[in-house]
């Protein structure tokens, strides 16, 4: 009897906190890609993310390019991968902000902050200070001589649509230019 009853009261107790009765307010995908090198969100930050989530009662669910088909199941997408244009995180903003999906980095912003020139061209409209720039095109003769005039030297050479130092050459004399 005495083992029965003790029995019976370790069965009775609760082990794990039980889930909550009410859905979730909103579900999130958050895009990640775990093989990139530089990551704008490590893994801390991304349990970080979710641990956010679940105390507000939201659910949110690391993403991957593969779980591309999946978007349609979430009321917003979150994208912690590097984005880039002609890039599925791109395509897949597009497709969230054209179906109703809250986005973040919505299309519009990953067009504007890919593109050096035309946040150049921004910062130089709003008088914002940045380092010397300066737009070169393949139309015209740029010299090493002409470049450095203006930019000093050594000088920086970065493709418009580059990020995390892809496409970035530091040219120190007319051989390197």
């Amino acid at each position: 009897d005495i083992f029965a009853n003790a029995l019976d009261r370790f069965n009775k107790k609760i082990w794990r906190t039980p889930r909550s009765s009410k859905p979730p307010r909103y579900s999130i995908g958050i895009l990640h890609d775990p093989s990139e090198e530089f990551p704008p969100s490590d893994r801390q930050a991304l349990g970080k993310f979710l641990e956010v989530a679940k105390r507000m009662n939201i659910y949110a669910e690391l993403i991957t390019e593969e779980d591309a088909t999946r978007l349609m199941e979430f009321d917003a997408l979150f994208i912690r991968s590097t984005t880039a244009l002609n890039h599925y995180t791109f395509h897949l903003s597009e497709q969230a902000a054209l179906n109703g999906i809250v986005v973040i980095d919505d299309p519009e912003s990953i067009i504007r902050c890919c593109n050096k020139v035309y946040l150049f061209e921004l910062f130089q409209k709003a008088h914002i200070p940045a380092p010397a720039t300066m737009l070169l095109f393949r139309s015209r003769q740029n010299t090493f001589e002409s470049v450095s005039e203006v930019l000093g030297e050594p000088f920086i050479l970065k493709i418009p649509d580059g990020s995390f130092s892809v496409g970035m050459h530091k040219v120190s004399n007319s051989e390197e230019m």
